[in-house]
Protein backbone atom coordinates (compact mmCIF):
# COMPACT_ATOMS: atom_id res chain seq x y z
CA UNK A 1 0.00 0.00 0.00
CA UNK A 2 0.79 3.60 -0.69
CA UNK A 3 1.06 6.93 1.40
CA UNK A 4 -0.56 9.94 0.30
CA UNK A 5 2.97 11.53 -0.68
CA UNK A 6 4.05 8.41 -1.92
CA UNK A 7 1.01 8.61 -4.43
CA UNK A 8 2.04 11.89 -5.10
CA UNK A 9 5.35 11.03 -5.93
CA UNK A 10 4.54 8.21 -8.60
CA UNK A 11 2.08 10.39 -9.90
CA UNK A 12 4.61 13.00 -10.52
CA UNK A 13 6.90 10.19 -11.65
CA UNK A 14 4.04 9.40 -14.54
CA UNK A 15 3.87 13.27 -16.00
CA UNK A 16 7.50 13.18 -16.17
CA UNK A 17 7.69 10.19 -18.59
CA UNK A 18 5.14 11.82 -20.31
CA UNK A 19 6.59 14.83 -20.62
CA UNK A 20 9.86 13.12 -21.98
CA UNK A 21 7.50 11.11 -24.25
CA UNK A 22 5.88 14.44 -25.63
CA UNK A 23 9.56 16.51 -25.78
CA UNK A 24 11.38 13.20 -27.90
CA UNK A 25 7.82 13.65 -30.36
CA UNK A 26 8.01 17.30 -30.80
CA UNK A 27 11.71 16.84 -31.75
CA UNK A 28 11.09 13.90 -33.91
CA UNK A 29 8.76 16.38 -35.85
CA UNK A 30 11.50 18.92 -36.63
CA UNK A 31 13.11 18.68 -39.78
CA UNK A 32 16.30 19.62 -38.52
CA UNK A 33 16.41 17.43 -35.89
CA UNK A 34 17.61 13.49 -36.08
CA UNK A 35 14.27 12.09 -36.61
CA UNK A 36 15.01 7.84 -35.59
CA UNK A 37 16.85 9.04 -32.58
CA UNK A 38 14.02 11.37 -31.26
CA UNK A 39 11.34 8.58 -32.35
CA UNK A 40 13.41 5.52 -31.07
CA UNK A 41 14.14 7.75 -27.58
CA UNK A 42 10.29 8.86 -27.49
CA UNK A 43 8.76 5.37 -27.83
CA UNK A 44 10.91 3.91 -25.15
CA UNK A 45 9.74 6.70 -22.93
CA UNK A 46 6.22 5.82 -23.54
CA UNK A 47 7.18 2.27 -22.56
CA UNK A 48 9.24 3.45 -19.12
CA UNK A 49 5.59 5.25 -18.65
CA UNK A 50 3.60 1.86 -19.10
CA UNK A 51 6.13 -0.30 -16.66
CA UNK A 52 6.17 1.81 -14.17
CA UNK A 53 2.09 2.31 -14.14
CA UNK A 54 2.53 -1.41 -14.06
CA UNK A 55 4.79 -0.84 -10.81
CA UNK A 56 2.75 1.61 -8.89
CA UNK A 57 -0.62 -0.69 -9.63
CA UNK A 58 1.74 -3.55 -7.95
CA UNK A 59 2.37 -0.96 -5.02
CA UNK A 60 -1.08 0.17 -4.40
CA UNK A 61 -1.90 -3.31 -4.26
CA UNK A 62 0.50 -4.71 -2.03
CA UNK A 63 2.70 -6.75 -4.43
CA UNK A 64 5.13 -4.46 -5.08
CA UNK A 65 7.14 -2.08 -2.45
CA UNK A 66 7.88 2.05 -3.67
CA UNK A 67 9.93 3.59 -1.20
CA UNK A 68 10.58 7.02 -2.72
CA UNK A 69 14.54 7.25 -1.10
CA UNK A 70 16.02 10.70 -1.74
CA UNK A 71 12.94 11.85 -4.44
CA UNK A 72 10.77 14.67 -3.47
CA UNK A 73 7.67 16.24 -4.72
CA UNK A 74 9.49 19.66 -4.93
CA UNK A 75 12.00 18.54 -6.94
CA UNK A 76 10.27 16.34 -9.42
CA UNK A 77 7.95 19.44 -9.84
CA UNK A 78 10.99 21.36 -11.08
CA UNK A 79 12.19 19.03 -13.53
CA UNK A 80 8.51 18.94 -14.73
CA UNK A 81 8.71 23.28 -15.15
CA UNK A 82 12.05 22.81 -17.23
CA UNK A 83 10.02 20.16 -19.63
CA UNK A 84 7.55 22.18 -20.17
CA UNK A 85 9.44 25.33 -20.79
CA UNK A 86 11.56 22.91 -22.90
CA UNK A 87 8.46 21.51 -25.06
CA UNK A 88 6.91 25.18 -25.40
CA UNK A 89 10.48 25.75 -27.25
CA UNK A 90 10.86 23.25 -29.18
CA UNK A 91 7.22 23.60 -30.53
CA UNK A 92 8.48 27.58 -31.05
CA UNK A 93 11.36 26.63 -32.53
CA UNK A 94 13.98 28.37 -30.26
CA UNK A 95 15.82 24.55 -29.75
CA UNK A 96 18.70 23.99 -32.75
CA UNK A 97 19.23 20.51 -32.10
CA UNK A 98 22.69 20.93 -29.78
CA UNK A 99 20.15 23.05 -27.82
CA UNK A 100 17.33 20.01 -27.97
CA UNK A 101 20.62 17.52 -27.09
CA UNK A 102 21.66 19.67 -24.17
CA UNK A 103 18.23 19.88 -22.45
CA UNK A 104 17.66 15.87 -23.50
CA UNK A 105 20.39 14.95 -21.23
CA UNK A 106 20.16 17.11 -18.60
CA UNK A 107 16.57 15.53 -17.94
CA UNK A 108 18.42 12.58 -18.24
CA UNK A 109 20.75 12.95 -15.92
CA UNK A 110 18.03 13.89 -13.52
CA UNK A 111 16.04 10.77 -13.57
CA UNK A 112 19.82 8.73 -13.11
CA UNK A 113 20.30 10.85 -10.04
CA UNK A 114 16.84 9.97 -8.97
CA UNK A 115 17.31 6.85 -9.32
CA UNK A 116 13.58 6.36 -9.82
CA UNK A 117 13.30 2.46 -10.52
CA UNK A 118 15.66 1.23 -7.58
CA UNK A 119 12.78 2.87 -5.46
CA UNK A 120 10.48 -0.44 -6.38
CA UNK A 121 11.03 -3.70 -4.39
CA UNK A 122 9.85 -6.77 -2.95
CA UNK A 123 8.21 -7.73 -6.76
CA UNK A 124 8.28 -10.79 -8.50
CA UNK A 125 11.04 -12.60 -10.99
CA UNK A 126 9.75 -11.61 -13.93
CA UNK A 127 9.02 -8.49 -13.09
CA UNK A 128 12.50 -7.79 -11.88
CA UNK A 129 13.98 -8.30 -14.97
CA UNK A 130 11.78 -5.56 -16.59
CA UNK A 131 12.52 -3.41 -13.90
CA UNK A 132 16.66 -4.11 -14.47
CA UNK A 133 15.62 -2.71 -17.81
CA UNK A 134 13.99 -0.13 -16.76
CA UNK A 135 17.27 0.92 -14.47
CA UNK A 136 19.07 0.40 -17.68
CA UNK A 137 17.50 2.65 -19.90
CA UNK A 138 18.34 6.31 -18.83
CA UNK A 139 21.85 5.53 -19.15
CA UNK A 140 21.50 4.46 -22.31
CA UNK A 141 19.60 7.43 -23.78
CA UNK A 142 21.99 9.30 -22.39
CA UNK A 143 24.47 7.57 -24.41
CA UNK A 144 22.65 8.27 -27.26
CA UNK A 145 22.15 11.69 -27.11
CA UNK A 146 25.62 12.15 -25.71
CA UNK A 147 26.99 10.43 -28.88
CA UNK A 148 25.24 12.59 -31.12
CA UNK A 149 26.12 16.15 -29.40
CA UNK A 150 29.72 14.77 -30.14
CA UNK A 151 28.84 13.95 -33.85
CA UNK A 152 27.51 17.55 -33.79
CA UNK A 153 30.28 19.28 -32.27
CA UNK A 154 32.68 17.60 -34.59
CA UNK A 155 30.80 18.22 -37.75
CA UNK A 156 30.45 21.81 -36.92
CA UNK A 157 34.15 22.10 -36.66
CA UNK A 158 35.19 20.48 -39.74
Amino acid sequence: MLTPDQEKIIQLLLEQETLLHQLYTTFSHSPQYNKPLWQKLAKEEATQEKWLQQLTEASQQGIATFDENKITAPSLQAIQQSLKQAIRQAETGELDERRALIQAASFQRAVIENDIFSSFSDISPAAEKALEQLKKQPLGHLQQVEALYALLILSAEE
